[in-house]
């Protein structure tokens, strides 16, 4: 068995020899099969020769050992006919087996003409089972002998994901099934025996030449030529009459293994009594054939065109980018000729004093990326990779993003730097950005506008412009559309996914918000709502303002978030749920910042922050609260800690005024502890209804409270809702004995 991997071809002249074989020698087997039947009952009993053989053999690649019987019959008239049957031992089990039979007729004084059919089955060094039928001719005159064989495989090819290919040919991305073939072949051989010991003698030297061909669909033919030595001795003194010992040498050549030398040692062995018998006996002497199935291992299926699997579509052209395909406009000439769903393979440091526009479906993909593809037939699955060199692109151009997405379009393993932003997407479908490093733009690293379906996965996001001043690059109610500078900036966008995306060294973290239109002086209402939204291992570090701001985002999960901005320069909060609805927040952990979770309701924006959850949630170094409830209502907590806050660990502050918010309500703090507040756990200002839960603090004031009548600060509590606070239940009636 060898391994190929090889262009689609056939081999046309191979297997037009090989069939013509098979039909000849189908006849031949059938007509030998009637004639046995129907000769055999009247064999002569005496003259069944039956032998037993062990042969054992060993090559370049292995060793075998097989074992065979051999049953000749001869008829009254001088014909024989005899049955094979043999099995190769090869690496501790039994790996080859064969069945055939035979016929042999005198047609003159010293020519005998024979011929005979086999059905073979191997099991190949992979497990896979073959089975093939062989058929062969043969003649004898005199010391002279010569034979033709062809092989005709009747298992078809067999699965081998190991050997699954992807490759680029001629533009195009083409996918080869890993499969393993038994090869249709033929050989041939001629010689005889040399002359050097007397015809008597019970020693022959037998010297023979001869060529064998193997083809198969999506290989190269094999061809090469055979010769081989073979020394017997029989009726050895020490062994039964007609016993056979033969030692063999043969050399072959042929265009895929070149050398290959082998040799073998065979005894035969009758059975029962047997007269003694010629030195070479040409009727029932052993038939030469490859006794194994030829087969070969690769990438050999059919080609087929690649589709992209998170996708299903067709991978376009193949097309490469780099310095030398020139300036921005060169890049983005070749970037339109790829076409749709192009695979754009980058390679080296890139620069561009253009926005590089992405068309529908392309990838572009650096150095060191992956894409899934598969087949369009088979759906095989294959992994194609870019081996090219580290991929940099530069935006030199201050006023234009670097890299513009399409509809269905993928960016990944590249470095981005320059720029405005250094990837954009604006009212387009379906992205995919993995695997990219953003740093040093002039405003964003990615920023979405009008995006539905998008993944950003496995991004590093760093050293974005810093802005110092409040007024001009702080979000604002009164300006709900300008979104800020921003690792990541979102607006009216639905159904994404961020996951293990790391940010250090920028305005905002991630800033989600939804588009506005105006309702009224200095009001609006959400026209394009950002929902749907999935944050999954998010790691924040040193952002000039808030890590994580939502503006009235509908239902979103951020599960696995670090933020930590300890540093003294870090003076806004942390996260800020603002006018957002249906959020669930999973294995938080916040340090530093001003307050820790904010909860805000802008009355201007015309809904209120409602519907949150919070599960496992530490919050630690806070310089003001740990976390701050301005108007809002239907939160749920639980197991929350706040250690060191620098005022209150937790902030809780209703309006009087409807207009403003009204009270915080139906809020379940769950178990909830606080430690070293710098000036109690708990603060209360306005007016609060239904608050649950069981708050643990510790190491400072329990809670303190707004004391003037006109922030008219309580609770208002159900039959059911208790809020204790160090195992007391705090109320209206006893804030101020127990908050001071």
């Amino acid at each position: 068995m060898d391994k190929r991997d090889v262009g689609e071809k056939e081999s046309t002249l191979l297997n037009f020899i090989v069939i013509r074989s098979f039909y000849m020698f189908a006849r031949f087997t059938a007509i030998l099969a009637v004639a046995g039947i129907a000769i055999i009952p009247h064999t002569n009993a005496a003259e069944l020769k039956p032998y037993f053989d062990i042969t054992s053999s060993a090559s370049r690649e292995n060793t075998e050992h097989s074992v065979g019987f051999y049953m000749p019959f001869i008829t009254d008239d001088g014909r024989a006919f005899a049955l094979d049957m043999r099995g190769t031992i090869l690496d501790g089990g039994l790996k080859q087996g064969a069945f055939g039979l035979g016929y042999r007729t005198p047609v003159a004084h010293d020519i005998i003409l024979g011929g005979y059919g086999y059905i073979d089955h191997a099991e190949t060094s992979y497990g896979n089972h073959f089975n093939q039928l062989s058929f062969g001719a043969e003649g004898f005159r005199g010391p002279f002998e010569a034979r033709f064989n062809t092989y005709i495989p009747i298992t078809g090819a067999k699965k081998l994901s190991q050997f699954d290919s992807v490759t680029v040919e001629g533009g195009n991305l083409w996918i080869r099934q890993g499969k393993e073939r038994a090869r249709p072949g033929l050989d041939f051989e001629l010689g005889g025996i040399v002359p050097i010991f007397t015809q008597e003698s019970p020693v022959k030297l037998k010297i023979l030449g001869g060529g064998y061909a193997y083809g198969g669909k999506n290989l190269e033919d094999i061809l090469g030529k055979n010769l081989r030595a073979e020394l017997s001795v029989t009726s050895m003194k020490w062994m039964p009459n007609s016993s056979k010992l033969s030692l063999e040498a043969s050399l072959s050549h042929d265009n895929q293994d070149h050398f290959k030398p082998a040799i073998m040692a065979r005894l035969r062995i009758p059975l029962g009594k047997v007269k003694s018998a010629p030195a070479e006996d040409r009727l029932t002497t052993e038939i030469h054939r490859s006794f194994g199935i030829k087969s070969s291992a690769g990438s050999i299926g059919d080609r087929e065109a690649a589709l992209y699997v998170n996708t299903g579509t067709s991978v376009g052209k193949v097309t490469s980018l780099s310095a030398a395909t020139g300036n921005g406009a060169a890049l983005n000439q070749a970037i339109s000729d790829a076409g749709q769903n192009a695979l754009i393979l980058a390679n080296g440091t890139i620069a561009t004093d253009q926005t590089l526009a992405l068309q529908t479906g392309q990838y572009l993909m650096g150095a060191g990326g992956s894409v899934i593809v598969k087949g369009a037939q088979s759906g095989t699955e294959v992994v194609f990779k870019n081996t090219g060199v580290t991929t940099v692109i530069n935006g030199t151009n201050a006023n234009a993003d670097v890299i513009a997405l399409a509809n269905n379009s993928t960016v990944s393993n590249v470095a981005i730097t320059g720029g405005v932003a250094a990837l954009a997407a604006s009212d387009v479908n379906n992205i995919n950005i993995n695997n990219v490093d953003i740093g040093t733009t002039s405003h964003d690293g990615i920023r979405l506008n009008n995006v539905s379906q998008g993944l950003i996965e496995n991004a590093t996001i760093h050293d974005i412009f810093k802005c110092q001043t409040n007024s001009t690059c702080e979000w604002s109610t009164y300006s709900p559309n300008l979104a800020p500078y921003a690792a990541i900036s979102v607006l009216g966008s639905d159904n994404l996914t961020l996951k293990n995306i790391t940010i250090t060294d920028s305005t905002y973290g991630i800033f989600m918000g939804s588009r506005f239109v105006a309702a009224g002086t200095n009001t609006f209402q959400v026209s394009d709502e950002t929902s749907n939204i999935s944050m999954q291992n998010i790691d924040i570090t040193a952002t000039r303002r808030e890590g994580i701001f939502l503006s009235a985002v509908n239902t979103a999960s951020l599960s696995g978030v670090k933020i930590n901005n300890g540093q003294p320069d870090r003076d806004m909060d942390l996260v800020v749920l603002q006018s957002s609805k249906n959020i669930a927040i999973n294995d938080m952990a916040l340090n530093g910042g001003v307050n820790g979770l904010m909860f805000a309701s802008s009355t201007n924006l015309g809904q209120k922050t409602q519907n949150v959850t919070v599960n496992n949630l530490s919050i630690a170094g806070t310089s003001r609260s740990g976390i701050f409830i301005n108007p809002s209502s239907d939160i749920s907590m639980s197991n929350v800690s706040i250690s060191k806050a620098g005022t209150y660990g937790l902030y809780v502050y209703g309006s009087r005024y409807a207009a403003f918010g009204g009270a915080v309500s139906n809020v379940d703090f769950g178990t909830m502890s606080i430690s070293d507040a710098g000036l109690a756990g708990l603060y209360f200002e306005g007016p609060s209804n239904t608050l649950k839960g069981n708050i643990t603090v510790s190491a400072s004031k329990s809670c303190l409270y707004r004391t003037s009548t006109f922030y008219q600060t309580g609770i208002t509590q159900t039959a059911d809702a208790v809020l204790n606070v160090n195992g007391t239940g705090i109320t209206t009636a006893n804030m101020a004995a127990v908050c001071k």
